[in-house]
């Protein structure tokens, strides 16, 4: 179940009390999201939150809405069938929970600090964890998708890959250091190199696919003719598809989404090669 937090507001965010007012229903089987915004002041109209998510395999969206409460108080409760990664959306920032079933992880959110949040609860070490290592990509890796073009006109798929596979063991690297520099337990260090694991087979089929229709746009291009070996996708095979933990993580679905649009647009493509 994709789980995405987007709460319409223009300053931190969350608490929980009994004063809230909300139409969420709160199951003592679900996880259940509290939290507090440090120094709220509330603006004349009611700060309205919306918990975006998807069913994880067949995308179902849904949505749950509540209203922050004039003390800066919020509270959500999900069903979950699994441990889960979200992203809690507060203006133009967002911030990682780890979401367990059946846990109740509180957040504290301070206007003054916008890029911190305390976490407290089920939970709470792995959301912290992961909201650190994904404000350090932001920091220091630039977008990977920013020069793909160029790299489909100069490069064969299978030299791609290799330029791939340096900066994947460049980013376990550095997560070993993280790893050691911050007392990293050894599963929460193994989630995020899933990610990173994941995120570059992401990236892999991705330029896969592009390529395809950059091809079509640009006939003359000797590299871009080049079809896309078959060894070219032995990296699915390094996948952590097997690593239960790693179903928590958006990036496993990404990957999913990814496999299917490739199959899907590959398919589509040989049934036009194909005469009846």
């Amino acid at each position: 179940m994709k789980q995405v937090f987007l709460l319409v507001c223009s300053c931190a965010l969350l608490g929980c009390t009994s004063s809230v007012k909300n139409n969420t229903e709160i199951n003592s089987d679900d996880f259940l999201l509290t939290g507090h915004i440090e120094g709220y002041k509330p603006a004349a109209e009611p700060l309205i939150g919306k918990i975006y998510y998807e069913e994880l395999f067949t995308g179902k969206p849904l949505v749950k809405v509540t209203e922050v409460a004039s003390g800066g108080y919020f509270q959500a409760s999900i069903p979950l069938g699994h441990s889960q990664e979200m992203n809690l959306n507060v203006g133009s920032r967002y911030y990682t929970l780890y979401a367990l079933p059946k846990g109740k992880l509180h957040l504290t959110l301070n206007p003054d600090y916008p890029d911190s949040c305390e976490y407290k609860g089920d939970g709470a070490d792995i959301s912290k964890e992961l909201n650190f290592y994904y404000g350090f990509r932001r920091t220091h890796y630039s977008n990977d998708f920013s020069g793909m073009q160029s790299d489909m006109e100069r490069l064969s798929p299978n030299d791609f890959k290799v330029k791939r596979e340096k900066v994947l063991a460049e980013r376990l690297r550095t997560i070993d250091s993280l790893q050691t520099a911050r007392n990293l337990s050894q599963d929460i260090a193994d989630l995020i190199r899933y990610h990173e694991q994941l995120y570059n087979g992401h990236i892999l089929l991705s330029f896969a696919d592009f390529r395809r229709h950059l091809g079509r746009a640009k006939p003359d291009n000797q590299i871009l003719q080049q079809p896309t070996p078959p060894d070219y996708y032995t990296f699915l095979q390094d996948m952590p598809f097997e690593k239960k933990d790693a179903v928590s993580l958006s990036q496993y679905r990404d990957m999913i989404g990814s496999i299917r649009l490739h199959h899907r647009s590959w398919t589509q493509e040989t049934r036009l090669k194909t005469p009846l």
